[in-house]
């Protein structure tokens, strides 16, 4: 019925109706990934019945693909320019071009190997800084296999409904709730051009919220408030910040763990604060999690202008 490209379909001359008809589909080892789609035609005197197919064949590529393996969670570097360009897509699901991301990524990819024991609720990674010039993008799938990915949650974007820039593209991939077993993390680019250092951060059950503490509690009029916050996980999201005082929105600016809130003049006395924060985990939880926005902190306190 048809071959060609290392793959056949192949069906019984004749077929007895009512009853079976069993149409073969066979691709070799050298078979190339590609999309094929056809008819079955059925035919008796002037009577035509035509049954369509569709086929695929995943050809991986990835497992041909040296890797490190990463042992814990941390923050590691890595080079693109030091990897081969052997994957130039990630699908399954497939058509992440409608959301903004590319579809084809032809540069050097470098891949580390997570392991993944026992009971996880959670693993991902993100990139932290990238040398000038240099622009990776992260896919998370089952190893060895550029098909697999884990989901939408292995795609660089935000995913969580709850949280602002919902689809955005973020530099954070992850796997919710997955099977135990071996994952590839993947860092791609699009061109050489582009390829080059990067640091990124890797994470296992990131279900803590990040900690927050006001260091001054008492201030002068027109002092700005300070927080420090943290987070031993995925890491603060700067994005997710939103700071009320007295009930009013206030500016709020974040740089190496501190946190200020812009309060303008106030009057002396109490007064209340609540700063909402959340990690980077946040932006792959969805209403699959244990609770709506599990890795956010609202921390509530009172402070005093004098």
């Amino acid at each position: 019925m048809l071959s060609g490209r290392g793959v056949s379909v192949s069906g019984p001359a004749a077929a007895t109706v009512p009853g079976g008809l069993t149409v073969s589909a066979t691709a070799t080892r050298r078979a190339a990934a590609t999309d094929s789609s056809g008819f079955v035609v059925l035919t008796r005197g002037g009577e035509t019945r035509r049954i369509p197919y569709w086929l695929h064949v995943s050809a991986r590529a990835l497992a041909r693909e040296p890797h490190a393996v990463l042992r814990r969670p941390g923050t590691y570097r890595g080079n693109t320019r030091r990897g081969k360009s052997i994957v130039s897509s990630y699908r399954f699901p497939s058509g992440s071009s409608s959301l903004g991301l590319r579809a084809h990524l032809f540069g050097p990819e470098l891949v580390f190997r997570l392991i993944l024991r026992g009971r996880v609720t959670n693993a991902g990674a993100r990139v932290l800084s990238e040398a000038p010039g240099v622009s990776v993008s992260p896919r998370l799938v089952r190893a060895g296999d550029e098909d697999r990915l884990t989901g939408y949650a292995g795609l660089p974007l935000r995913l969580n409904p709850y949280e602002a820039s919902f689809y955005g593209i973020e530099p954070v991939v992850g796997v919710f709730r997955p099977a135990p077993g071996e994952y590839d993390l993947v860092f791609d680019t699009g061109s050489r051009r582009v390829a080059g250092p990067f640091t990124f951060r890797y994470w296992v059950n990131d279900t803590t919220p990040p900690s927050a503490r006001l260091l001054t509690r008492t201030l002068r009029s027109g002092s700005p408030l300070r927080l420090r916050v943290h987070d031993r996980g995925s890491g603060v999201d700067p994005t997710s910040m939103v700071a009320r005082v007295d009930g009013r929105y206030r500016r709020v600016l974040y740089g190496s763990g501190r946190v200020e809130v812009v309060i303008g003049r106030l009057a002396p006395g109490r007064h209340s604060l609540l700063l909402i924060v959340a990690d980077y985990q946040e932006t792959k939880n969805t209403e699959d999690a244990s609770k709506t926005l599990p890795n956010t902190r609202r921390y509530s306190t009172t402070f005093f202008v004098r």
